[in-house]
């Protein structure tokens, strides 16, 4: 029997709900934390079946990182021989002269030894749910970002179709893949600034994280502003980060890891050969739920997410020093921070949030290396952000860049990419609209009041 306590606060929830809608307020607390749970279940029995036929070969590589960095051995360049512990195997071994698939950062791989010393089926899991868990708060963290039920509900829309129950998600589950975690990233620092007007936490959070991923420290530079509490908060974090680092790991190591990634980026670029790897079974592995299983990569019919290296390939360019891209990454990040600057958007903190998200996915497209579909799912941030706006024409954007990103229909060759192109042709309408940046901007001071 339920409890006359229980039965009431279920019957002032279910209240609170129809007030909401009646009155057209945005949804909160438990409200919220319950329709979102909702739109998660029915992908729960699908979820399940994913998590128990994969290797999660991504994961399965990051694991084995960090077993070796654990026991001292060369992370980036090890190649397992008979005789070797059996942890140490990759059954899908990179052939790559002097590589072999580890493109974790050192402090990464240093974060994971607690769960390294797990037997892989029971690690397997627990990043499974916690991948999870983690799309789960993001897109909770970005609905408490509205003021209003009629955006939280086509936000909620989009996260469904294009997020949570889309190939390019069950890919990522698949893998075992690392994004959500940036998702996630972009989603707490959209809540710190528009909800609670704390930007000192980002200043502090982002170049800790950059130790992980490298790309955040560039969205440092939208918080960059003359204010004494922005160096001290940005010191504090650099100090840090540096002390994390110093502790975790060696300068070795992240020497190592630097070679490694300029390697990965003349493969990109056509100027390393690449044989592909035989899956090993005639060795007995350790971790029982790593035998006989397969990657998953055509499963899903996720398709490529191509990056500035290949259209050059296309056009017959062929560039195998890395500097050169380091370049381009350099003029542009300098050159938008200059009109950022000049335009005063760094005086607006919704403005701030967005470039600091184009800086990042600017990382993304320019540096050389291969993208995939579930690269997608760190938009899910910034699709909340354009909602937010509430402007008919941008969330049509928006639709169409989805639809495309996501090759509901493949029409055409590239509409991924071009769908992309939309999405940030979307962020620079929204950048660039003073009128709607002002009104978002009371939205924010409503919020945070």
């Amino acid at each position: 029997m339920m409890s006359s306590n229980n039965t009431k606060g279920y019957h002032q929830m279910f209240k609170k709900f129809a007030s909401a809608i009646k009155n057209k307020k945005a949804l909160s607390g438990g409200g919220l934390f319950i329709l979102i749970i909702i739109l998660f279940l029915p992908q729960w029995q699908h979820f399940n079946s994913i998590i128990n036929d994969t290797i999660a070969p991504d994961l399965l590589l990051r694991t084995i990182g960090s077993r070796l960095q654990k026991a001292g051995m060369p992370v980036y360049s090890y190649q397992w021989k008979n005789g070797d512990p059996a942890e140490w195997l990759n059954i899908y071994p990179d052939l790559r002269v002097g590589l072999n698939g580890v493109i974790s950062t050192p402090f990464a791989l240093w974060l994971l030894q607690p769960f390294s010393k797990l037997n892989y089926c029971d690690i397997k899991m627990i990043w499974g749910y916690l991948q999870e868990f983690l799309l789960f708060a993001s897109v909770w963290l970005c609905c408490k970002t509205f003021t209003k039920i009629s955006g939280q509900v086509i936000f909620l829309l989009f996260a469904t179709f294009f997020f949570i129950y889309d190939s390019q998600w069950l890919l990522h589950l698949y893998n075992g893949q690392m994004y959500v975690m940036y998702t996630f990233v972009f989603s707490l620092i959209g809540y710190l600034v528009l909800r609670l007007n704390n930007q000192k936490q980002v200043v502090f959070l982002l170049p800790i994280l950059s130790a992980i991923r490298p790309f955040f420290i560039f969205s440092l530079l939208p918080f960059l502003k003359l204010k004494k509490w922005v160096f001290i908060a940005l010191s504090v974090g650099v100090f840090t980060a540096m002390t994390l680092i110093i502790l975790s790991t060696t300068v070795s190591q992240w020497k190592y890891y630097n070679h490694a990634m300029n390697q990965y980026a003349k493969e990109a670029t056509g100027g390393l050969k690449v044989d592909s790897g035989q899956m090993i079974l005639n060795v007995h592995y350790a971790d029982a739920c790593i035998v006989n299983k397969t990657k998953g990569f055509k499963v899903f019919n996720a398709g490529c997410l191509y990056s500035l290296q290949h259209y050059l390939i296309l056009l017959g360019i062929r560039i195998s020093k890395t500097s050169f891209y380091q370049a381009i990454l350099a003029v542009f990040l300098l050159a938008f921070w200059f009109i950022s600057y000049k335009k005063n958007w760094l005086n607006n903190p919704l403005k701030q949030l967005i470039l600091a998200f184009i800086y990042y996915q600017a990382c993304e497209l320019l540096v050389p290396a291969v993208r995939n579909p579930y690269n997608m799912v760190q938009w899910l941030p910034a699709i909340g952000w354009l909602v937010l706006s509430g402007k008919r024409t941008i969330i049509l954007i928006v639709l169409i860049g989805l639809y495309l990103n996501h090759s509901f229909t493949f029409l055409f060759k590239y509409e991924r990419e071009i769908g992309e192109m939309i999405l940030f042709v979307a962020l620079g309408i929204l950048l660039m609209n003073n009128k709607i940046m002002t009104s978002l901007q009371s939205v924010r001071d409503s919020l945070t009041r």
